[in-house]
């Protein structure tokens, strides 16, 4: 991924807008389907913060579609059994 984009999603991920926060789980999400960038979230600590999304968002369809998104990635399947 270019220009830092997931590194500065990650580092702004527990802003104090609900708001900003659901945009920016919502971008993480959408981001971590592309498998292209399934190295990138794994290297740069994405893939923790969406395993976070999957359980603690406040919002239920955002939960799921982190969920939906870490099952269906050969690549982070590998990395959760790996741990």
């Amino acid at each position: 991924m270019e220009d830092g984009a997931l590194s500065w999603l990650v580092a702004n991920l527990n802003t104090t807008s609900t708001s900003t926060r659901r945009h920016v789980e919502l971008a993480i999400c959408h981001l971590a389907q592309n498998e292209e960038n399934a190295r990138d979230f794994i290297s740069t600590g994405g893939l923790k913060e969406l395993i976070g999304i999957s359980g603690e968002s406040a919002r239920e369809d955002i939960r799921n579609l982190a969920k939906k998104t870490l099952r269906l990635s050969p690549l982070f399947r590998g990395e959760l059994r790996a741990e």
